[in-house]
């Protein structure tokens, strides 16, 4: 149960009895909240034995608050393998991903001028809306971010995500309370900054590379043994809750030196706003 669960009218997101849900990387939007504080009235027991692996702190804090048992468990697109360094030095350009127009203006002009501007839920007229297309459609978009991103800046959090697992560095931007709610997955991995943050110059435009092989690891051992468990097989408790704590606690080292790089800030950001 890896998603972003959102519609209340269409609350087809809740497996049947038929099957086995395990939630690891699971977001409930405020409406969805809602509709589950009245579906867990009627169907008391569909919880019980279960324990929700939460994407973001947000869907943390309503699971706990309504008696759920839950986790930090954050989204496994932080797990996509890191970009080789042959790709890293050939990679020279700079993303916008989702940014608004109306914030343009607040980016650095040596980072916008040249940069290539995306829009990630945009579809053209030309594309198939059958699964098969957009799925290969964000292949290529995945590939091109790792093949010549030297840095993205986005308020878009499945673009962050998958970039930083790649090894690319990141900006990212929430645009409002709901934002910094899902972006929370994210929370002690890379600075989160704000609407304010951005119009009164507190961002920094030149971030490492950061190293996060070893959350990686640890988030794929949880699915392992989450899944396991859930199917009844014998886990050693103590070892999943360690890894756990470990998901959750996780701060990430810097893969290149932070001195050289604030050296050269004014040189890899224009030196200037206008």
């Amino acid at each position: 149960m890896q998603g972003w669960f959102a519609f209340p009218d269409s609350p087809h997101f809740i497996p049947n009895h038929y099957l086995l849900p395990i939630f690891v990387g699971t977001h409930f939007t405020s409406a969805i909240q809602k509709f589950l504080q009245y579906f867990i009235v009627y169907y008391p027991w569909y919880f019980e034995g279960k324990t929700i692996g939460c994407r973001d702190l947000a869907t943390l804090g309503f699971c706990e608050k309504l008696g759920l048992e839950a986790y930090l468990s954050r989204c496994l697109t932080l797990t996509l393998p890191k970009r080789t360094q042959e790709q890293e030095t050939q990679a020279t350009k700079v993303f916008l991903v989702g940014i608004p127009k109306d914030l343009l203006k607040f980016i650095p002009r040596g980072l916008r001028e040249g940069a290539i501007s995306v829009n990630q839920q945009g579809v053209s007229n030309e594309q198939s809306l059958q699964w098969q297309s957009f799925y290969h459609c964000s292949e290529d978009l995945l590939e091109t971010y790792k093949n010549e991103a030297r840095l993205v800046i986005t308020c878009a959090l499945h673009c962050a995500s998958p970039c930083l697992a790649m090894g690319i560095p990141v900006v990212l931007i929430a645009r409002n309370e709901e934002n910094l709610g899902r972006f929370s997955a994210l929370s002690g991995i890379v600075p989160i900054y704000t609407i304010e943050d951005l119009e009164k110059g507190r961002v920094d435009f030149v971030p490492q590379s950061l190293d996060i092989e070893s959350l990686k690891q640890d988030m794929l051992e949880n699915l392992n043994l989450s899944i396991k468990e859930a199917m009844g097989e014998s886990v050693d408790k103590e070892t999943l809750q360690a890894i756990r704590q470990r998901i959750a606690d996780f701060v990430p080292a810097m893969q290149s030196n932070m001195a050289e790089s604030h050296e050269n800030s004014a040189i890899a950001g224009g030196g200037e706003i206008s």
